[in-house]
């Protein structure tokens, strides 16, 4: 099933196990903010060295997109995810999603516990 079918198939009394259903969650969002991340590189000029201010608003779904797709494949891909935090935060140097603190050398990779 495509992903646009699978709300309609997703029995929770089905599942066999909770680890199951995370699995297939965040497969499955990421797969949907993968989707996201390739409409946005296909709306940009290529090379893009530019930067998409957060503040406005027309640039927010890019940075929610992106975010979300940073933030998933940490979940499963901590080094891969890396870049991704470290790009928005070129891309939005005000931050304002916060991705300076998943970034590689960032404020978080400074404290005891880590963010």
């Amino acid at each position: 099933a495509d992903l646009a079918d699978q709300d309609g198939e997703f029995d929770p009394d089905d599942v066999e196990s909770p680890a199951d259903l995370v699995h297939g969650d965040l497969e499955a969002g990421l797969a949907w903010a993968a989707a996201g991340v390739c409409v946005l590189q296909q709306s940009l000029p290529y090379p893009f060295r530019d930067v998409l201010p957060y503040g406005e608003t027309d640039n927010r779904p890019a940075h929610r997109v992106v975010y979300a797709y940073a933030n998933l494949l940490q979940l499963k891909h901590p080094r891969k995810a890396a870049a991704w935090f470290t790009a928005m935060v070129y891309l939005n140097p005000m931050d304002n999603m916060g991705a300076r603190f998943q970034a590689p050398g960032g404020p978080s990779s400074h404290l005891p516990f880590g963010l």
